[in-house]
């Protein structure tokens, strides 16, 4: 079962590379934090869960929407950001052939994450092929991609 984004922002969960099943987990995000679905998910030092930041490490992808309440923890179901976890985005740009193999950053805010198809700054995800989605290459092409940095099994 793949999660289609049919949104145009944040990232969402293919496939696994074993063929096995959503690494699916809950976490606590921090007080007063509001999630989308597709948004990154970083576990902060503290032990609680916040957007992840274009340069962080990261935990895995809200599958849900989350309105943030002063003093009240909430929980947010995740997708893990695992060694065999493939997902899919779209580019903030004209996503090109030449693409595929880069590691880039990610850009955006809750709710309007995208793959930074030309930034390297980071190099939080590396880009694996097409989607199926998109037709062609160009202005937001949708690509498959796996995590580098991932708080799962070690930052890249």
């Amino acid at each position: 079962m793949a999660v289609q984004n049919n949104l145009g922002y944040g990232f969402y969960w293919e496939y696994n590379e074993d063929g096995g099943p959503m690494p699916v987990t809950e976490v606590t995000l921090d007080t007063n934090i509001s999630v989308s679905e597709g948004d990154p998910i970083a576990i902060e030092a503290d032990g609680y869960a916040n957007v992840a930041g274009s340069n962080s490490s990261i935990y895995g992808f809200a599958l849900e929407d989350i309105t943030g309440a002063a003093s009240t923890y909430k929980d947010v179901a995740v997708v893990k950001a695992t060694a065999q976890a493939v997902f899919s985005g779209y580019t903030d740009g004209a996503g090109a052939v030449t693409n595929i193999g880069d590691a880039t950053d990610i850009t955006g805010s809750t709710g309007a994450f995208t793959i930074d198809d030309d930034g390297t700054t980071h190099a939080v995800i590396r880009i694996t092929k097409l989607h199926p989605v998109s037709d062609d290459y160009g202005t937001n092409a949708q690509f498959y991609f796996k995590v580098l940095k991932s708080q799962i099994y070690g930052a890249g």
